[in-house]
């Protein structure tokens, strides 16, 4: 059993810590509450989270429970640029100065930077909102991130939408086995486009995503 830190010695310590962290933003939309060392950010990740919520709404969809959004200089996963806590309802996203430092290439560095940071916030949060649906196989990864690339390109604005369409430039009928989870994980930018030209081939979108969010539309498997 360790010996008892001394309470003067325990204060001690606790200011040598650093600062606590900031406290929450509750967002005009009070389901959302942001993390950030920068209130500047946090009133920008506020505003990327009520337009999730209003690009989710075009189709009927709504988040009712609480998500927390921590903006971060470094991430807990290694070269993501966001991140959703599956059953947590938080989400980790870079700060706009460490996301620049990993855009390269690939369609997604066509975009405007502002532009680009607030759409992964969208894309975190249509996990949040797949995160209700039943998988029936170990893992659903494939029908997630077709949900949430989706999602986030449909919350760019419209110049923004056809620089990716240039940039993926995919051409002729996109069909249901383009989409898994190696392809999602091995090669983002181009799932994406994949995902989002065959969106845009269904004759309703909306009613497309509803039947993935209803649980009626998978692109996994379950693999022996």
């Amino acid at each position: 059993m360790p010996a008892k830190t001394p309470w003067p010695l325990a204060l001690a310590w606790l200011a040598w810590a650093g600062p606590a962290l900031p406290a929450p933003l509750t967002c005009p939309d009070p389901t959302f509450t942001v993390t950030a060392d920068d209130p500047a950010i946090a009133t920008r990740a506020c505003m990327a989270a009520g337009h999730a919520q209003s690009t989710l709404g075009t189709c009927g969809v709504t988040i009712d429970r609480p998500v927390a959004i921590e903006i971060r200089d470094t991430l807990s996963t290694e070269n993501c640029l966001g991140l959703y806590h599956c059953g947590e309802d938080r989400i980790e996203v870079l700060t706009p100065s460490a996301l620049s430092h990993h855009v390269k290439d690939g369609p997604f560095a066509a975009l405007d930077r502002a532009a680009y940071w607030a759409s992964i916030i969208v894309h975190e949060i249509a996990h949040a909102a797949y995160d209700t649906v039943k998988c029936p196989f170990s893992a659903c990864v494939g029908t997630a991130e077709y949900f949430a690339y989706t999602t986030q390109i449909a919350s760019l604005p419209e110049a923004e939408q056809r620089s990716f369409e240039r940039a993926t430039a995919i051409e002729g009928k996109v069909s249901r086995d383009r989409f898994s989870a190696v392809v999602a994980m091995m090669a983002p930018g181009r799932f994406a486009g994949l995902a989002w030209a065959h969106l845009n081939q269904r004759p309703d979108r909306c009613a497309y995503l509803r039947l993935i969010l209803d649980g009626r539309i998978f692109f996994d498997s379950e693999h022996p």
